[in-house]
């Protein structure tokens, strides 16, 4: 019961990491304007984004509209990361099981 609890603890942070910086690329990508709830969105997404800011260039299109590619790799490596972690979580939780199994 443990593992599940992580498990779903560590998909929950993850998705909402995984929302603010999908949100943060849409309001880029369609050049939103400085309302505060837009600059909410990109000060809280600022710390999730900042490792992966420089990688590339971001473009900016025709309008004004920008392509973030930080918040790209960063969606790819937040949802990389919770894979990875959720994965962890059920193997040492199946050895525990089995492990208990075995000893009984």
């Amino acid at each position: 019961m443990g593992a599940n609890l992580l498990t779903s603890l560590i998909n929950f942070v993850l998705g909402v990491i995984e929302l603010l910086v999908g949100l943060r690329f849409v309001l880029k990508l369609f050049n939103a304007g400085l309302a505060p709830a837009v600059n909410w969105v990109y000060g809280t997404s600022q710390p999730l984004v900042a490792p992966f800011v420089g990688m590339f260039p971001n473009p900016v299109l025709n309008g004004g509209f920008m392509i973030e590619f930080a918040s790209l790799i960063a969606l790819i490596i937040y949802a990389l990361i919770g894979y990875l972690l959720g994965k962890f979580v059920a193997t040492i939780a199946y050895r525990a099981r089995r492990r208990v199994v075995v000893e009984e």
